[in-house]
């Protein structure tokens, strides 16, 4: 129970900081680039990575960031199609 304290107490420290529940990005995925959390890793995931491409962030800020490297780019849309469905 301390244990899910501790996070959830860091996961609105990241909210308050950002300025946004985005902080969910972080939750482990079932399927790593089923980015809008469907089971499938469609064409759906695909046009979710090239609505944000380009932009910065921590590792992790947002599921469309796959790779964990704070970069969208095309190291995200190779996990896409590596994991499509």
């Amino acid at each position: 129970m301390e244990k899910k304290r501790i996070i959830g107490v860091f996961c609105l420290i990241g909210i308050l900081i950002l300025g946004s529940t985005q902080a969910v990005a972080l939750q482990p995925r079932g399927i790593p680039a089923d980015v809008n959390g469907d089971g499938v890793v469609d064409v759906l995931d695909l046009l979710l990575v090239l609505g944000v491409w380009d932009q910065t962030g921590s590792p992790g800020w947002i599921p469309e960031d796959i790779n964990l490297d704070g970069v969208i780019d095309v190291l995200d849309l190779l996990e896409v199609l590596t994991y499509w469905t």
